[in-house]
């Protein structure tokens, strides 16, 4: 107990008292809970207590854990906040409460465990399955109940509301009380094949383990814009048998590091993943079979990614704006792609979808068989001088060659009829050399580009 509460407590009692708190919850590298056993209740729970006047939560948290555990915390991340009638509580010596805690995870320390003698009798490290809502202290049950969810072990953590405070005719003793009420933290809908889609999360926690199923149904689907803007997020466990993440699932989730992909995922949507600024590595899966228009963009400090075996439909560009890219890797044998002359082309459309990443470049001649451009396939490429383009070319996609500020010449042949949006937008320097009364030519004057113009004999 905080010295400012026991000054209070001199004052009024055993009288309800608000109380705010900051807690940590320690997770080790199996997965495992590390808890200590109160000597007030005899019931389990994890480091934590009142704060101080002034005192940072964070601040709070760090202190309660070294006091009654003997270890000091690495990082910390924002899990919940942990407030409301289930957090009303009467001690064993009378005093009552009404708890607003902030809870922290932490899965780095240093030091050696030891328990406070004064408030904790033992300390365990329990793996989920090996707890139960009756052996956690009642006040701290429903942060409990929302990790079990959050874990896929929600089972036998769904509860019933109750009276948060215990019958005073039974005395002191009735203060262990029902476990706290439902914890869902997904929205979610049940499809007609018997799985389910999230729609959305209401959780910030830094780490996310997405249950393999919901209320018995498999979660084979995370919906549009399902974690859009988590910026908390930084380690998420996807469903064992999800097979689709929709577009914009995971987008702007600013701090994400790192995402395990399951076997048996099938696409990747639009923009699934892009402005995920820390994500380094994509490593997914052979089973994924479309990847979709932008998936990965804009993640800045990506560097290795791969485009699996059984990739069969992909977007343009996956991962234009992906400035750190320095490897993308595509098989020999891919039945879908092929990469020439350091270009990846779609055997479906011939279509070129970006180049490899490598060593900079001032020229470029797109491989003959070619016929369209796609969108963002040359973005950025800032060493680029000159492209040429083959006869056999009919369409440039949208920001094709934007932001190539070097470039200087691009040779656009007779047959292309369709130059999308912002194809040449942020190139200073440009000139296209054109054949005279093609679409390419008007294009270039209704733009106001630098055009030189040939006949077609020439």
């Amino acid at each position: 107990m905080s010295g400012y509460i026991q000054e209070l407590r001199a004052l009024v009692g055993h009288r309800p008292l608000m109380q705010c708190a900051a807690s940590v919850m320690l997770v080790d590298g199996e997965g495992r809970l590390i808890l200590g056993r109160r000597t007030d209740n005899g019931l389990w729970g994890y480091a934590g207590g009142s704060m101080e006047l002034d005192e940072r939560a964070e601040d709070c948290a760090r202190r309660e854990l070294r006091e009654e555990m003997g270890v000091t915390a690495g990082p910390l991340a924002f899990f919940c906040v942990n407030s409301g009638p289930e957090t009303h509580y009467v001690y064993p010596n009378g005093d009552e409460v009404s708890n607003v805690e902030i809870v922290y995870l932490c899965r780095e320390w240093t030091g050696e465990f030891r328990p406070q003698p004064e408030e904790i009798a033992e300390i365990r490290a329990f793996a989920p399955e090996e707890l139960a809502p009756a052996m956690i202290s009642p006040p701290i049950r429903p942060v409990f109940a929302l990790w079990m969810a959050q874990t896929g072990r929600a089972e036998g953590w769904e509860t019933e509301g109750r009276d948060p405070r215990p019958d005073p005719e039974q005395g002191a003793a009735s203060a262990e009380v029902e476990p706290a009420a439902p914890c869902r933290p997904f929205d979610y809908d049940l499809l007609r094949d018997g799985t389910v889609i999230i729609r959305a999360w209401r959780g910030g926690s830094a780490c996310l383990f997405i249950p393999d199923e919901l209320d018995g149904h498999p979660v084979s689907l995370l919906g549009e814009r399902a974690f859009e803007d988590h910026a908390e997020l930084r380690r998420v466990r996807l469903p064992a048998r999800l097979t689709h993440i929709m577009d914009g699932a995971f987008r702007h989730c600013d701090n994400l590091e790192h995402i395990s992909y399951p076997e048996g995922l099938l696409t990747i949507g639009k923009e699934a993943f892009a402005c995920c600024g820390k994500l380094r590595r994509v490593e997914l899966p052979r089973t994924v079979a479309c990847l979709d228009s932008g998936a990965f963009a804009r993640c800045g400090a990506l560097e290795e990614a791969n485009l699996p075996t059984d990739l069969a439909l992909v977007g343009d560009h996956p991962f234009y704006g992906c400035d750190s890219l320095r490897s993308l890797r595509v098989s020999r044998r891919h039945l879908f792609l092929t990469v020439k002359n350091g270009a990846v082309i779609a055997r479906a459309d011939h279509r070129l979808v970006c180049l490899l990443p490598g060593p900079p470049r001032e020229t470029c001649a797109v491989p003959e068989g070619t016929e369209r451009i796609g969108a963002w396939a040359f973005s950025r490429n800032r060493s680029l001088t000159r492209v040429t383009l083959p006869e056999s070319l009919t369409a440039i996609g949208d920001s094709a060659f934007s932001g190539c500020d070097g470039l200087r010449e691009v040779c656009i042949p007779a047959g292309v009829t369709s130059i999308g949006r912002d194809a040449f937008e942020g190139c200073p320097d440009l000139t296209l050399r054109c054949v005279r009364d093609t679409y390419a030519m008007r294009y270039a004057r209704r733009h106001r580009l630098r055009c030189v113009c040939s006949d077609a004999q020439d």
